[in-house]
């Protein structure tokens, strides 16, 4: 994964809540790492995490794009929303399967 990395222009992350938390769910610290990672290396502008449940958004974390993970699937357009706007060509009829 290292290496790959670093010919990112965009980069996904996927965010649910971590298993067994009582209280106020939160995403795994591997997963928060990755995406402050991710924030520095290409900027919160570019960043989109797949919200699933109710999981805590950090407020370190302002600006990244917050997309709910919805089983129904509306998640895919607007992930594909967030691409084009990026400049990534999207097939939307494959976009929206």
């Amino acid at each position: 994964m290292q290496r790959k990395m670093f010919d990112l222009h965009e980069r996904i992350l996927r965010m649910r809540a971590k298993k067994g938390e009582p209280v106020q769910p939160r995403a795994r610290q591997n997963v928060l790492l990755e995406l402050g990672y991710f924030m520095a290396k290409l900027g919160r502008d570019k960043v989109c995490v797949l919200k699933r449940d109710q999981v805590e958004i950090p407020s370190d974390f302002a600006g990244v794009i917050w997309t709910a993970f919805d089983p129904a699937g509306g998640w895919k357009k607007e992930l594909a929303k967030e691409l084009d706007a990026a400049g990534f060509t999207i097939d939307w009829k494959k976009a929206m399967v």
